[in-house]
């Protein structure tokens, strides 16, 4: 993780061409910026070649109920980075966050682009949270599928293999991450030529019917990571490049997220994050790894090839010995895992396995269908061995089918309301009253982790 942004490519394609319609989309857009800056200038001669009416105004100013009237809120400001350094400005980033957060009650279609987008949304308790402000680099795993690369127009991203970072191997909960990565170059410059983007918690994002995810980002914290995504009324749009420094299909990409999020107008979230999607656990796991001999020599190695590029990171102290400097801030490093590693781990757990990842990692993958936070506001993921007994799954309906039948059959009754009540909101008193909630609801049943490992009942379609 010490990557962090600093690995940011430095390579640029460029893509299909990016023509305005020939007559604008009929949408109203509301660009909430720093108005007089460049950056705001580019957005609005690039929205208004495509969108009938535009308008613009402050984000340190915005309130809510000036949204009303527009079809889609665009939430963006300037850089905050020095360009070129890689060094945050901290009166810029004061002055940013000085943005009036969106209320609980918001709902009018939105897209965040970037920190800003983060910052106005870091309370709300949205899908899109704030992982890091450290995209450095192209997208991956693009769902080109989606209906919105296809309209209203044609986006064709141009994909190119690049290595894949040698970190990413313990950052990452997908088995098919191999030596290379297929890539797509959405910005002509990335960090620290512009600023980071902010990229959310892949785990448990897309795990209710009101949230997508449309592109991954290769990001300080891995590749696990989401940067193009939707939950409700909320699109995030986590790179930062302006219109002028993206690729030609981004720039339609964009036209077309400003036509898709219009749909959702009115929505509100259907569950809020509350807690780590279960594949942290296999993530979780995977700590051991940074605290031997080879994951504290792969640190320094990292930090000695990011100080020359990163002049900054070096203090004006430490720069007669950066190679003290280097294994001070690894020691630092490796004091946060151990700390990190005692939050996240069960303690019986690690008096069993000790620093045995491979361990870990079967015993997670065994237990994966069965696992939930020891408590509301714990980090650290158990078995329920009263699901396990149960079966097949505490994230599968046919739980609560075989937890109801078992009521209705008189069979282990305290088990069975044990975890209906565990795993729904619902708290009734008999069999009969738990076969016609389930049989009322089981069409539209959705099981959430991020919501707080219970079942849902998705609401009826008008």
């Amino acid at each position: 993780m010490l990557r962090c942004w600093f690995a940011a490519g430095l390579l640029a394609l460029v893509l299909t061409g990016s023509a305005p319609a020939d007559e604008p989309i009929a949408v109203k857009v509301l660009y909430c910026g720093e108005p007089g800056s460049e950056r705001a200038a580019d957005y609005v001669k690039f929205l208004e070649s495509h969108f009938s009416h535009v308008a613009v105004q402050n984000l340190l100013t915005f309130k809510e109920e000036q949204a009303t009237g527009h079809d889609v809120v665009v939430i963006d400001w300037s850089p905050v980075y020095d360009a070129g350094k890689g060094e945050m400005n901290d009166e810029k980033w004061k002055t940013l966050r000085k943005a009036p957060p969106l209320g609980a009650n918001f709902r009018r279609p939105t897209i965040l682009i970037g920190g800003a987008g983060g910052t106005v949304i870091q309370s709300a308790r949205l899908k899109i949270d704030w992982l890091c402000l450290c995209l450095d680099g192209p997208a991956h795993r693009v769902a080109v599928d989606h209906p919105l690369f296809h309209a209203p127009l044609e986006v064709n991203p141009e994909f190119s293999e690049q290595d894949t970072p040698a970190d990413y191997a313990d950052e990452t909960v997908d088995p098919t991450l191999g030596k290379k990565m297929s890539v797509w170059r959405m910005q002509t410059k990335n960090f620290p030529e512009v600023d980071p983007g902010l990229v959310s918690n892949l785990y448990g994002f897309a795990d209710s019917p009101d949230a997508e995810v449309f592109a991954q980002g290769m990001a300080g914290k891995g590749p696990d990571t989401v940067t193009l995504g939707r939950h409700a009324n909320y699109f995030l749009w986590g790179f930062s490049a302006s219109p002028a420094d993206m690729a030609p299909a981004a720039r339609r990409l964009f036209v077309n997220a400003v036509c898709y999020i219009r749909k959702f107008d009115g929505q509100s979230p259907l569950v809020y994050r509350t807690s780590p999607g279960r594949e942290w656990a296999l993530r979780y796991a995977l700590i051991p790894r940074q605290l031997t001999d080879e994951g504290r020599k792969r640190s320094e190695q990292q930090l000695r090839e990011m100080l020359p590029r990163f002049l900054n990171l070096l203090p004006q102290e430490a720069r007669d010995d950066p190679e003290a400097f280097i294994a001070k801030r690894v020691e630092q490093s490796q004091t946060a895992y151990r700390g990190w590693l005692k939050e996240v781990i069960p303690q019986p757990l690690h008096d069993e396995f000790g620093m045995d990842v491979e361990k870990y990692q079967a015993y997670y993958h065994e237990n994966l269908e069965y696992l939930r936070p020891d408590d509301e506001k714990s980090q650290k993921l158990v078995v329920d061995d009263d699901a396990k007994t149960v079966g097949p799954s505490n994230r599968r309906p046919e739980m609560l089918e075989r937890c109801v039948g078992m009521l209705e059959n008189n069979d282990r009754p305290e088990l069975a309301t044990r975890l209906l009540k565990r795993y729904t909101s619902q708290d009734f008193a008999t069999a009969g009253q738990w076969r016609a909630w389930l049989d009322a609801n089981k069409p539209r049943l959705f099981f959430s982790d991020s919501g707080g490992y219970k079942f849902f009942a998705q609401p009826a379609s008008p």
